[in-house]
């Protein structure tokens, strides 16, 4: 009798030690694991239990130019039929639109409308550098001519100044940015943005500045995945889009 308890015991342990690694291992892969580029390109995808992040780690050297970024994804990560894993990047990055605050004003003038345009690259922008950023806008207004020019036209500029009748009255404004090949990041990921829509206060405003405080160099060089899938080639290898990552 002793010898059937000591055999039924050996064999739970041996059950929730085996469940226990289940929870622990993606088909042999530990979840907490780095896992870097084969090749020495400098690319790294960390794992851990609450998430994976997917940095660049590019040489010091490299910051004279770049102003962005060794993060270039981060976000969940699941098991799926035991020899993929699942990633997705946060949600953020993936609504395709861009929040931005407002302020309005009321000149003494009302002849003028004046824009101006204000986020973290446009603050880093000086006369010596290329522009990074180009905008357009829909803008919602009284004036079919008005509404038709921002429609169609596109500003290498963050400050606009376009003479108006005094008539005018605007009701609502978006915009969409592009951006330029040649900005300073190490990977562009994003060619278009989308700002959310926003409604004037008060519609006699002529004087618009608009803050975007989230378009910053890190937003653009940000990799957006969705249920990307991550080959567990081994314990120690896995492959992602046809690269080979080895464990450190």
């Amino acid at each position: 009798m002793k010898t059937v308890i000591n055999f039924f015991i050996s064999l739970s342990v041996l059950l929730i030690s085996c469940k226990s690694k289940d929870k622990l291992t993606s088909n042999g892969m530990v979840t907490n694991g780095i896992f870097i580029e084969s090749g020495g390109e400098g690319k790294e995808l960390h794992f851990k239990e609450d998430g994976f992040t997917f940095l660049d780690k590019f040489g010091v050297k490299d910051f004279s130019y770049y102003n962005c970024c060794d993060t270039l994804s981060y976000g969940t990560f699941q098991k799926v039929n035991g020899s993929f894993l699942e990633v997705s990047s946060n949600e953020f990055f993936n609504t395709g639109y861009l929040d931005f605050n407002i302020k309005e004003n009321v000149t003494n003038s009302r002849d003028t409308l004046y824009i101006k345009i204000t986020n973290p690259i446009e603050d880093k922008y000086n006369i010596k550098t290329k522009r990074e950023l180009i905008y357009s806008f829909q803008l919602g207004s009284n004036n079919k001519e008005l509404n038709k020019y921002f429609m169609y036209t596109i500003f290498n500029q963050n400050t606009i100044k376009i003479p108006i009748p005094n008539t005018i009255e605007i009701y609502d404004i978006e915009l969409k940015i592009y951006v330029e090949p040649y900005i300073s990041i190490k990977e562009k990921n994003i060619d278009m943005i989308n700002t959310t829509y926003k409604k004037l206060k008060n519609n006699q405003s002529n004087e618009i500045e608009i803050n975007i405080p989230n378009l910053t160099y890190s937003y653009i060089n940000f990799r957006r995945l969705k249920k990307d899938y991550i080959r567990i080639a081994s314990e120690k290898k896995i492959i992602w889009d046809g690269v080979e990552y080895l464990k450190k």
